[in-house]
């Protein structure tokens, strides 16, 4: 489980930082970004859920 949740960070961390950019930035700053970035972000965070339902599942099960 703790390599799925490694994997997941090294495989997404671009993304990861773009996202915590934007949620810095959105209070902030004015900030714009290209679309393939944010679509990559997006999968990030669809695939994070993914994880985390595994995650879930193996801890209370």
């Amino acid at each position: 489980m703790s390599s799925m949740v490694s994997e997941y960070a090294s495989l997404w961390r671009d993304s990861l930082k773009i996202l915590e950019d934007a949620y810095i930035g959105g209070r902030y700053l004015a900030k714009t970004y290209e679309r393939v970035d944010v679509e990559k972000a997006l999968r990030a965070v669809e695939e994070l859920f993914r994880v985390i339902e595994v995650v879930e599942h193996n801890v209370f099960s």
